[in-house]
């Protein structure tokens, strides 16, 4: 996201949340410095999402795109490998 869009957003937040966020420099820095690496139309839709669902302006975590940790990522495809492995219930015989 780029300054201008990030700017946009702003001004949605504060437009969806009148006089809930104050709109300077030192703002506009801030979140620059924590949604530069975000996509702004992915941030624009959990923004929508959250207009959507709370009477409060959303902060900057709750926009931003979290990755997965690399301790979640391994043990998940762990899971996968072993799903790919299992072989089912043992077949009884009669």
């Amino acid at each position: 996201m780029n300054r201008l869009e990030l700017v946009q957003l702003l001004e949605q937040i504060d437009a969806a949340y009148p006089g809930k966020l104050k709109l300077s420099e030192k703002t506009v820095e801030l979140w620059f410095r924590h949604l530069a690496n975000q996509d702004y139309k992915r941030t624009l839709h959990k923004l929508d999402k959250h207009i959507e669902r709370s009477p409060f302006p959303p902060s900057l975590h709750e926009l931003r795109e979290t990755e997965r940790n690399e301790h979640n990522k391994s043990y998940l495809s762990k899971m996968d490998e072993w799903e790919a492995r299992a072989s089912g219930p043992p077949k009884r015989s009669r």
